[in-house]
């Protein structure tokens, strides 16, 4: 074998196991740190109501929110809808206030 061949092999082989040594940058959080963190965002998500969809437009604002049509003022699983924006809607309950946002794909503008 000549020398440069052994030299990239060895760059190679070098190469392979220093980057199995390395911690994997999209591997999960572990420990009970993490479970934590998990169990919190869990718990949180979903307690607030699930915004899908928003008509917005001139003389209509609606938001469909957890399968239900609503307008400002509606109530909704303890919650009451304060303010429908094109890309946002703003809720207020018994934890305070707080936004549910889309994604500009998802509303409809008549």
């Amino acid at each position: 074998m000549a020398k440069w061949q052994t030299v990239c092999l060895l760059w190679l082989f070098l190469g392979t196991v220093s980057a199995a040594t390395l911690p994997d940058p999209t591997r999960p959080l572990a420990g009970p740190a993490a479970t934590a963190a998990r169990d919190n965002a869990t718990i949180t998500k979903a307690a607030l109501p699930v915004l899908q969809t928003i008509i917005y437009g001139s003389n209509v604002r609606k938001a469909i929110i957890d399968g239900q049509v609503c307008r400002e003022g509606t109530q909704i699983e303890g919650y009451r809808v304060k303010a429908i924006y094109a890309d946002k809607v703003i809720i207020t309950g018994p934890d305070g206030q707080h936004t549910l946002r889309l994604f500009s794909h998802k509303v409809r503008y008549e």
